[in-house]
């Protein structure tokens, strides 16, 4: 009778391995502590219990093929929504100020976002160049139309004002970041202030966050840790979804890097990773992460052109959910096409529409803003 428990609870022992993977004897006698002769009697047991234990002489590996399952298992509401879950309206590259700059999309996309379509917004994340800036570039190769900074300030607040009772992030880009590094002023900190206190005139709640790289470029709410990248390289902005592939592989080994340098900072890692500068639409999950590169709100540039480089015009809307060990679970991304919402709108072809919205947009403003 000892014998045949003792021979059954090392049965049990072989079972538990060969439910992990396929093991050669001498790894179960080393696993197991157990000599040959004992273990090849426990896998005789096995079979005869009704166990199919298969032994593959070329390879010398004992492995437990399992039986065609028959029954569906739904997995329980539990493991489903167990966590919490939140969604965010991502942006980048509105260049306002710029030649190129389509300003009047941001009321296009909020008034879209509003609808029931997308589902109730928590937050709103811009991932940088909100402003063209005043590089000397652009005012040889006449880049801009507003070549001022406050201007262009008054610009952004017109435009990004009508994001309302939903918190606003904002991270500064290389363009924002220029005149930061030639004359002291930021004016995307700048933006977010005059912001705030025009909240504060109305009696409303302010709403606008400046995203800062003193708190390690993440922000943290609803229990979910967003990190803004604003990525200085135009390799990998005209890609063929072919490329697409390396190109993943590339972002993984730069997160891996930033966790590795950061690990001394004591760098949380993030749920959402959203990248801007490349006006590209790319969403894709990586060790654990999900990642999207956002597109912009800006026609192509003539230098850009000739590099070809095409553009989207775009927004994002993500959903992230975490299971009930708190890792991210549901990973939802829908695509806001500026060419769909536009034509929709106004009933016209695409480009009636942007003609017609940009002449009526632009004078508009220009009167507002006094120029």
């Amino acid at each position: 009778m000892k014998k045949r428990n003792g021979n059954h609870e090392l049965a049990s022992k072989i079972l538990e391995l060969l439910n992990k993977r396929p093991a050669k004897i001498g790894e179960l006698e080393r696993a197991l502590n157990k000599s040959k002769n004992a273990l090849v009697s426990a896998i005789d047991f096995l079979k005869k219990k009704g166990h199919k234990i298969v032994y593959r002489p070329v390879s010398g590996m004992y492995s437990l093929e399992q039986a065609v399952r028959t029954k569906f298992e739904a997995i329980s509401k539990e493991v489903l929504y167990s966590g919490p879950t939140i969604r965010k309206l991502g942006m980048s590259e509105t260049h306002f100020g710029g030649r190129h700059s389509q300003p009047h999309f941001i009321p296009v996309l909020w008034a879209a976002t509003k609808s029931s379509e997308y589902g109730k917004v928590d937050l709103i994340t811009h991932y940088g160049d909100v402003f063209n800036g005043l590089k000397h570039l652009d005012y040889s190769r006449g880049g801009n139309i507003l070549n001022g900074v406050d201007i262009q300030i008054r610009l952004g607040i017109i435009a990004m004002s009508c994001f309302e009772e939903v918190p606003v992030y904002i991270r500064p880009g290389d363009h924002d970041m220029w005149q930061h590094t030639t004359a002291g002023v930021n004016m995307v900190a700048n933006l977010v202030e005059k912001l705030n206190l025009m909240r504060k005139a109305e009696g409303k709640e302010p709403n606008f966050h400046y995203v800062s790289s003193d708190n390690n470029d993440q922000i943290e709410t609803g229990g979910f840790i967003f990190e803004f990248k604003h990525i200085m390289s135009a390799q990998s902005r005209g890609l063929t979804t072919k490329a697409q592939y390396m190109f993943e592989d590339r972002m993984g080994d730069f997160v891996k890097a930033l966790r590795g340098n950061g690990a001394s900072k004591n760098i949380a890692q993030p749920h959402h990773i959203g990248f801007g500068n490349w006006h590209r639409e790319i969403s894709f999950f990586h060790g654990g992460t999900p990642m999207d590169l956002y597109p912009g709100f800006q026609e192509s540039t003539d230098w850009e052109k000739n590099m070809g480089i095409v553009h989207k015009y775009g927004a994002k809307v993500v959903t992230l959910g975490k299971d009930k060990n708190g890792n991210i679970f549901r990973y939802d991304v829908r695509y806001i096409d500026f060419t769909d919402i536009i034509e929709k709108i106004t009933g016209n072809d695409l480009d009636d529409a942007l003609l017609n919205l940009a002449l009526r947009s632009f004078n508009k403003w220009k009167k507002k803003l006094g120029v």
